[in-house]
């Protein structure tokens, strides 16, 4: 098992060898690291606003929407119960563009 670990060890510091000979791609790895850091953190600042506003829907929406006469097998009805629903909603809307107006 350790002659495995030490195999592992020899292959990065091979990969680390070839990299310091290419300072270009040394250079387009860093850059694709740095943007999938952006893009993580753009999308844990979508979801944070994507729940937040959910909540909103849920204290503000949901109560009016009780209110309406609606079928049961309506799901307009249902969208804003849960603040998972709601944040379901409001992706499949905003992110997928499904069922723009259904329930608005």
């Amino acid at each position: 098992v350790n002659i495995l670990r030490l195999l592992r060890v020899a292959r990065v510091i091979r990969v680390a060898k070839i990299l310091k000979r290419a300072p270009t791609l040394m250079n387009m790895i860093s850059g694709f690291v740095g943007a999938m850091q952006a893009m993580f953190w753009g999308l844990i600042l979508i979801l944070l606003m994507l729940v937040m506003w959910s909540l909103l829907a849920v204290e503000l929406v949901y109560p009016e929407t009780k209110k309406m006469n609606m079928s049961d097998d309506d799901p307009c009805r249902e969208a804003f119960s849960t603040v998972m629903r709601a944040t379901l909603t409001f992706f499949q809307t905003l992110v997928a563009g499904d069922s723009w107006g259904a329930c608005s």
